[in-house]
């Protein structure tokens, strides 16, 4: 699957579990409701690698990420990268949707809601 290759082409291999989400980015929410939830989800997600040391996890955004996880590796990428994954376009601005990944052994499992409680919930039970 397409997807696939271009999300190990933007992580790159990984020989461990690992966690990815993508998000539309902070403080996006204040601007639109319906991408709102972005801080809630990197701070659950945050929790969850805390408690979780063995697993790598990423948080990806073409907007604004945090910039002083311990726990988390954040890449920020453009917005011409983001187009190759899901998005939605507001005021001609393109943001990522809220889509979280289980990476085992290269074996790939996505899931997508809006829904970020729904994001960990879905993550947690793969850990």
């Amino acid at each position: 699957m397409q997807l696939n290759k271009e999300l190990i082409k933007l992580i790159g291999k990984t020989t461990s579990k690992t966690v990815v989400f993508f998000f539309p980015g902070l403080g996006i929410g204040n601007i639109y409701d319906d991408l709102s939830g972005c801080t809630l989800q990197t701070n659950e997600f945050e929790i969850l690698a805390k408690n979780n040391i063995n697993i790598n996890f990423i948080g990806i955004s073409s907007h604004k990420i945090p910039t002083n996880s311990k726990y988390i590796k954040y890449i920020k990428i453009s917005e011409e990268q983001s187009i190759k994954f899901d998005n939605i376009k507001k005021e001609n601005i393109s943001y990522l949707k809220r889509v979280s990944y289980f990476i085992d052994n290269n074996n790939i499992k996505k899931y997508k809601n809006d829904d970020t409680f729904n994001h960990i919930e879905f993550i947690s039970k793969y850990l």
